[in-house]
């Protein structure tokens, strides 16, 4: 059996190898990028059964990122994140 491919977008090196390393010990084939633009190429070439990302990123965001998969592949799931807190 194939294990799920999952998709992880951050702009955070350290989030990024942090979930990457929690979705491998799960039995994952995790695929980590800090580029959105990058995440949308990728996307586009290879089927993933979830994508997650983080919601603030600079230039293309994960609200936008979201917009884009759904209209390019509308069946796969996009997981959002943030640490950020608006006080």
């Amino acid at each position: 059996m194939t294990a799920k491919k999952i998709l992880v977008v951050d702009n955070e090196e350290d989030q990024l190898d942090m979930m990457g390393s929690l979705l491998d010990r799960m039995g994952y084939q995790v695929v980590l990028v800090q580029d959105p633009d990058k995440a949308l190429n990728l996307i586009r070439k290879d089927r993933f059964s979830l994508v997650i990302t983080d919601l603030i990123m600079p230039g293309t965001d994960g609200m936008e990122l979201c917009e884009q998969i759904k209209s390019t592949m509308p069946e796969t799931p996009v997981y959002m994140f943030s640490g950020y807190v608006d006080l």
